[in-house]
């Protein structure tokens, strides 16, 4: 202490310490940014996106398009047996197809004539994929092709193949007939009572009508031997 000639204490203020070196600070600081939040951080946002985000061929997918894409996938991997109901008294047969080749047909099974049972005969398929398109052929009582088409869309699927169209029209000019010889029967062709009438069913018997048998009048609705107790 230096010399004080009044004896006065004099305090002599202490030299700062020395200052951290800005490498060893920068690392200090920078170290547990680094491991307490730089990388959890990016971790959980790398594995957010992975959970909203699904590669499939058709392209990139959210969780709730993803799950919707495969609820169709395994859909239409899966098979299915069908119901085959032929309400027709002739063979019908089965085809599949593809959309983009129509006219390419592979031969499935063949449904027997109701007389039969009217139900799957001959197959060479037992189940059938979601969505496969099919074409049913047959062939009339004129010999006249036919056909409907169907596609495979639910479970155990029942798939009707209806009457003969020639049959529908057969019944319904049976009707007709019967219809219009009634009115004749109450008088339908008094000129004198039905002016305007009369001269339309004149023209009745001068359209041509094939026999009809009692079964054909049964089959039509229209009154036969059968409804005579």
């Amino acid at each position: 202490m230096p010399h004080n000639p009044n004896n006065l204490t004099i305090e002599v203020p202490q030299r700062p310490p020395p200052p951290i070196p800005f490498r060893i600070h920068l690392e200090a600081v920078a170290e547990p940014v680094s491991e307490a939040v730089a990388e959890p951080v990016s971790e959980a946002s790398t594995e957010e996106r992975r959970q909203q985000v699904k590669t499939t061929p058709y392209g990139t997918m959210t969780d709730e398009q993803y799950e919707k894409y495969m609820e169709s996938v395994v859909k239409h991997r899966s098979r299915t047996r069908l119901v085959f109901v032929n309400h027709l008294d002739v063979l019908v047969k089965v085809y599949w197809f593809r959309s983009t080749e129509p006219d390419k047909l592979h031969k499935c099974c063949e449904v027997l004539p109701s007389s039969q049972g009217g139900c799957e005969g001959k197959s060479l398929a037992t189940k059938y994929i979601y969505g496969t398109r099919l074409k049913l052929i047959w062939k009339d009582s004129l010999n006249n092709p036919q056909h409907i088409f169907s596609k495979v869309v639910r479970e155990n699927q029942t798939i009707h193949i209806g009457e003969d169209p020639c049959l529908r029209w057969k019944n319904s000019a049976i009707k007709m007939q019967y219809l219009l010889q009634q009115m004749i029967r109450l008088g339908g062709t008094n000129e004198t009572v039905y002016p305007n009438l009369a001269p339309l069913l004149d023209l009745v018997n001068d359209i041509e009508i094939p026999d009809i048998t009692e079964n054909d009048k049964q089959n039509a609705g229209i009154p036969s031997v059968s409804d005579i107790e």
